[in-house]
């Protein structure tokens, strides 16, 4: 309304000025105010022009430039514009509306420098552009969107604005594009360094994870893509007239679940939680290239539960997965509670956490997977700032009886490579 009425008010000064010159024009007479006048009339008509003309009509599109990318990347946006009418524009400026999910910095492993104050990564993006079109049928707008955040981010408009010269006139027009822009969980190098060098009480020595030796055969079952070549047992595929390959005890052995926290809500430091994403991803990046059996359990607004495969292109769903995983969504169950639940259908195997929250009832849970012989590692990523006394007190507790805690905070989270124990 106040936009509308500032408007009407401009274009009521501009018909004033023109009838007093015209006026002056009349009873003056001669060169000097004829010539006034005149002039004056290109000023005149122009916003009259302009308001008339249809800018609903021009056809308007949003290309992201790449639509998939990873976090940290840096994306060009380019509003493409096309009119039928070349009507002289003195300028157009373009606001592209931008989802809420997007402005936040993501510096790489530089962003965990404020692990303990992760509002001042939060900024407010720039997405105004300015064209100067005149007669020209079609114009593009371009503006760049640097260290954009994991996460779906869905684009849903663009308003156009556009003007005379002096401003006494201004039009504006929304065009509803939705597009959307995917960018993945960065991936992290990790090192990881072996605690221990037996089966002793359930626990599994790195080795399992950073090496592909096999011992003595256990058993056998059908042939899944990425199996070893040397692993086929021809005998028991000529009879089942289907692949069949070795299973080694070694191989048995080797069944880790990794468990990743996903219920972040507004209390849950925000980088903290994005941490937590790309260690899990980077685990399972580094885990899919060997051999071992390794699952993945998400504890989120829902329960996903995946089998991580032989080789980086059969993780993609994985990989959307943790794309999707939105921080601070709503207050959620408690993870000890559903993980709880969860664990006790799964069978003895090695138990990775991660986690950015600690507390007595995750401590219980883990003690009761421990009762069960399962082997249990915990992952905790936070602040040094923001770690308790309560927190230190807990990881003790775990640490003596026998639960591996790794504790990330921004010191370990800005190494190249983090460095985690397994």
């Amino acid at each position: 309304m106040r936009k509308s009425f500032r408007s009407v008010s401009r274009i009521a000064i501009v018909l004033l000025l023109f009838v007093v010159l015209f006026s002056y024009a009349m009873m003056q007479g001669g060169f000097t105010s004829w010539f006034l006048f005149y002039s004056f009339l290109p000023i005149l008509l122009y916003p009259f022009a302009l308001f008339v003309y249809p800018i609903r009509k021009w056809e308007v599109t949003r290309h992201i430039v790449p639509q998939v990318s990873e976090a940290g990347n840096e994306v060009t946006v380019v509003i493409h514009v096309e009119r039928k009418i070349p009507f002289p524009l003195f300028y157009c400026i373009s606001e592209d509306l931008l989802p809420e999910t997007i402005h936040h910095v993501d510096c790489g492993p530089k962003k965990y420098y404020y692990l303990d104050q992760p509002e001042k990564l939060s900024i407010q993006r720039d997405s105004k552009t300015v064209s100067h079109p005149w007669f020209r049928r079609t114009f593009t707008l371009t503006y760049s969107l640097p260290k954009v955040p994991r996460g779906e981010h869905t684009f849903k408009k663009v308003r156009l604005k556009v003007g005379d010269l002096f401003g006494l006139l201004t039009k504006e027009c929304s065009f509803p594009l939705v597009d959307q822009l995917v960018v993945y969980p960065d991936e992290r190098p990790l090192q990881i360094v072996e605690r221990v060098g037996s089966h002793a009480e359930g626990a599994v020595p790195a080795s399992l994870v950073s090496s592909n030796q096999t011992n003595t055969v256990g058993s056998v079952r059908e042939y899944v893509p990425g199996d070893k070549f040397s692993w086929i047992d021809w005998k028991q595929s000529a009879n089942k007239n289907t692949l069949i390959t070795k299973e080694f005890e070694q191989e048995k052995s080797a069944d880790i679940l990794i468990v990743l926290d996903g219920c972040a809500d507004e209390k849950v430091n925000r980088l903290a939680f994005e941490g937590a994403v790309e260690i899990t991803w980077s685990f399972i990046r580094k885990m899919s290239k060997q051999t071992a059996h390794v699952r993945f359990l998400s504890i989120a607004d829902e329960t996903s539960y995946f089998q991580i495969q032989h080789g980086s292109k059969h993780n993609s769903a994985i990989q959307q997965h943790l794309t999707r995983l939105r921080w601070g969504k709503r207050k959620q169950q408690s993870f000890a509670m559903r993980l709880g639940e969860e664990i006790a259908s799964v069978q003895s195997m090695h138990v990775i956490i991660v986690t950015m929250n600690l507390n007595e009832l995750l401590k219980d849970v883990i003690q009761e997977m421990r009762v069960r012989e399962k082997s249990v590692q915990l992952i905790y990523i936070q602040s040094e700032n923001k770690i308790t006394k309560k927190d230190k007190q807990i990881i003790q507790q775990l640490d003596q009886q026998g639960v591996w805690v790794n504790l990330l905070t921004e010191t370990q989270l800005m190494k190249h490579p983090v460095e985690v124990n397994v």
